[in-house]
């Protein structure tokens, strides 16, 4: 339904959107991940996710499971990508759907992970790719599985930036 153009610049504006309703609905920073007190927990499991994660690909793309790798034209692509759209992806699937999950009184974290993940991998449907989609879905649960344990917007959106980095560069998406 969204040009595949403008995948990005939708993203933003809903981030933008996310944010502006999350000021709006009272919640603070703390609520939607920006904290202290679980950023050591949250980057050291995030970085033993992306290890595993990141060998996986490797080991993937060498054994030629993955596609060869379509790089982005625009010099400015993996700059931003780290910096802007892995935090914005994280900021709205993540965030935001944990603290109104927890405020709409959601209490298993099954279903919050679950519910996360899978707007997580459904946002990725623009890519047209099945193992794009299960490859978002299984990363989806294990960044929410941390988050949830560890809720820091920051150790899970570095995390998705190196995944996302690599998933990119060896041809996964």
């Amino acid at each position: 339904m969204i040009p595949y153009a403008w995948r990005f610049h939708v993203l933003l504006l809903t981030a933008l959107g996310l944010a502006i309703y999350a000021g709006v609905s009272g919640y603070s920073l703390r609520d939607v991940g920006l904290r202290r007190d679980t950023l050591k927990g949250s980057l050291v499991a995030n970085s033993v996710l992306l290890a595993v994660a990141m060998g996986g690909l490797v080991a993937a793309y060498a054994m030629g499971l993955i596609r060869a790798p379509r790089f982005p034209s625009w010099v400015w692509f993996f700059p931003l990508y780290v910096a802007v759209f892995s935090p914005a992806q994280e900021f709205a699937c993540r965030a935001v759907l944990f603290a109104e999950l927890d405020r709409r009184g959601v209490a298993s974290v099954a279903a919050q992970v679950l519910i996360t993940a899978v707007t997580y991998a459904f946002i990725h449907i623009i890519y047209r790719d099945l193992l794009v989609l299960a490859a978002t879905l299984v990363a989806g649960i294990a960044w929410g599985a941390i988050y949830r344990r560890w809720p820091n917007l920051i150790g899970v959106a570095i995390s998705h930036a190196g995944l996302g980095a690599s998933a990119i560069s060896v041809g996964l998406i």
